[in-house]
């Protein structure tokens, strides 16, 4: 086989794999008795929103995650990386031409739970903080919330906040809590023009 079609069939897999994460989010069977809010992250996998509360309780989406402990009696006395979960809303408020909206179906959910485990090994690593290695996945009203002092937002610029969120986020950040939010795409998600 000569290297052009070895590149070629290389750039297809790569794509189709790519592709593959990006399938609708809905295409399962929700559980019969109604329970929880699921939803499919990257690498296939469905997860219930309402029952995760760390990210190793999800399986890794690509080549795993390390694995660490710290020392017997300071377990708490830790950082702790800590993602919120929230919905996102599917539909454009003000029109959909071209480029509007691309991104609706991304969430909180994007790079979970790897990102958040890999980030919380590397910042061990390179500092001298110690970090807990399970990492935690929380909604903002969950009473926990305030237990952490930073909250982080993954695609959050479709983000749909309900009344009791709402609340809970301004208690949290007037109490002194900090809230780092990520990956816009778009002026329309960095300003809510959405």
């Amino acid at each position: 086989m000569s290297s052009r079609r070895i590149v070629i069939v290389a750039m297809a897999l790569s794509a189709g794999l790519c592709l593959a994460q990006f399938r609708s989010r809905r295409d399962f069977e929700p559980p019969a008795d109604g329970s929880g809010h699921m939803v499919r992250i990257e690498g296939g996998l469905v997860v219930n929103e309402d029952e995760i509360h760390t990210a190793r309780e999800t399986a890794s989406h690509s080549s795993g995650t390390p694995n660490w402990t710290n020392a017997p009696g300071f377990e708490n006395d830790v950082f702790t990386f800590t993602r919120v979960i929230f919905q996102s809303n599917p539909a454009p408020r003000n029109g959909s031409g071209w480029g509007r909206g691309r991104f609706r179906w991304l969430g909180w959910w994007v790079d979970y739970p790897d990102a958040d485990l890999n980030f919380s090994y590397r910042l061990q690593q390179v500092t001298a903080l110690k970090t807990d290695p399970d990492a935690r996945v929380v909604k903002l009203t969950d009473p926990t919330v305030f237990d952490y002092p930073l909250l982080y937002m993954e695609h959050a610029g479709y983000m749909r906040l309900s009344e009791d969120e709402v609340a809970a986020l301004r208690k949290y950040l007037l109490g002194g809590g900090a809230l780092l939010v990520n990956d816009f795409w778009g002026i329309d998600e960095g300003t809510g023009r959405n």
